[in-house]
């Protein structure tokens, strides 16, 4: 990759023991399968690190996360939003993880180095339960899911997918 090509980095994040909990993860794993990407993008399997993400998203110019939030919609509610424009229904105490993550981007803001951060996410329906599948309602979401982080790559002039 040259210097002249923005870093850009898809984090998937969430438990993947708490059933709809893992949606982020899931869906990154998607990608992975059924997409190849150019060097400067990179995928990354956040699950439950928090501040120990820190590291991984230094020096990337954009950040596209993937995660379930509390919304208080339908389960499989889809939200995209900017980081720094999060509607305020959107909870920020859905889960340990999740308090991590924006947790870190705050204090990766507070420090200067916060890329251009997007929030793709799905309002889940079972986060208590344990369970490695995702309810049916969020399994059929994942295409969708899938659908806005490639829109938001061809956003960032990323055209060069192979399917």
């Amino acid at each position: 990759m040259d210097n002249s090509t923005p870093k850009i980095l898809i984090l998937g994040v969430g438990n993947i023991l708490l059933k709809d909990e893992g949606v982020g993860v899931r869906a990154v794993e998607r990608l992975q399968r059924d997409y190849k990407f150019p060097p400067n993008v990179e995928i990354i399997d956040g699950g439950t690190a928090g501040f120990g993400l820190i590291d991984l998203l230094e020096g990337a110019e954009h950040l596209i996360i993937v995660d379930a939030v509390q919304g208080n919609d339908e389960p499989g509610s889809i939200y995209r939003f900017k980081f720094e424009d999060m509607p305020s229904s959107i909870s920020k105490k859905f889960s340990p993880h999740q308090i991590g993550i924006l947790e870190t981007l705050i204090l990766i803001k507070m420090l200067g180095k916060i890329p251009d951060t997007t929030i793709i996410a799905i309002q889940p329906k079972d986060c208590s339960n344990w369970g490695t599948e995702l309810t049916p309602e969020i399994e059929d979401k994942i295409p969708n899911i899938v659908n806005l982080v490639i829109n938001e790559l061809r956003n960032l002039g990323v055209n060069e997918l192979c399917v």
